[in-house]
């Protein structure tokens, strides 16, 4: 059960006021301008990461400011990375950073790219697929990187409607059924799993996971539905 609702529901009622005029944005989008000139102005050739990668190339594109030059240096530089791994963005031995995929699907998805069929010269590679990985400690890969990798998955899928078939659908379930049962007495979610690390929790991706699972159509339990629209459909379009 989500202890801190009223809080949620006051962010989200105070969200739709912003969103419906009925606040003063002048501020916030100042800020918000300032920081997409200073991305435009030093990311001129985004590369694969999480760091000058990604997230830039997401909310520069999502706010219609990423120029073309930037996006045709991206997609070189993530066409070569990708080549250059075979497809394999997760390269850790014990394959513990699922979330290389969700990251990229992400970004391809807000700029109109097939991250299903994303292809490098004549080779086609599923950058989606790998998300359904299955796991040894748990159902799938994602989930053994923690609650992160198991929210990000769950993002990514729902980013485009990626993979509404038995196989995904399966993979949604048990993501959600897991972040309920991951969930920690005070609302929030830590970053890892608490069987892997107990880092207690944190706002920032209680308040990711919450959505993530509102994405979903899914009901938390004993709460009220406390996001309104899909976040990934608010990452990336629709």
């Amino acid at each position: 059960m989500v202890s801190n609702l009223s809080v949620l529901e006051a962010a989200e009622a105070a969200l739709k006021a912003l969103q419906e005029g009925g606040g003063d944005t002048s501020g916030y989008q100042t800020v918000m301008d300032e920081v997409l000139l200073y991305l435009s102005q030093q990311l001129t050739s985004p590369i694969v990461g999480s760091t000058n990668g990604e997230w830039a190339v997401l909310a520069q594109a999502r706010a219609g400011t990423l120029s073309s030059s930037a996006r045709t240096n991206y997609l070189a530089n993530l066409r070569s990375y990708v080549q250059q791994r075979n497809g394999k963005l997760d390269q850790t031995t014990d394959q513990t950073l699922h979330t290389e995929y969700a990251r990229v699907v992400l970004a391809l998805a807000a700029l109109g790219e097939d991250p299903e069929h994303f292809t490098v010269g004549s080779t086609t590679y599923d950058l989606v697929t790998p998300l359904l990985d299955t796991g040894k400690s748990y159902a799938y890969q994602v989930s053994e990187q923690g609650n992160n990798g198991t929210i990000w998955a769950l993002i990514a899928l729902d980013s485009a409607g990626y993979r509404k078939d038995v196989e995904g659908n399966a993979a949604r379930k048990a993501w959600i059924d897991l972040l309920i049962d991951k969930q920690q007495a005070d609302g929030n979610w830590s970053i890892y799993n608490p069987d892997q690390v107990d880092t207690g929790s944190g706002s920032d991706l209680g308040g990711v996971d919450v959505c993530a699972m509102a994405g979903t159509g899914t009901l938390l339990p004993g709460s009220e539905q406390v996001c309104g629209a899909e976040y990934g459909s608010y990452l990336c379009g629709s």
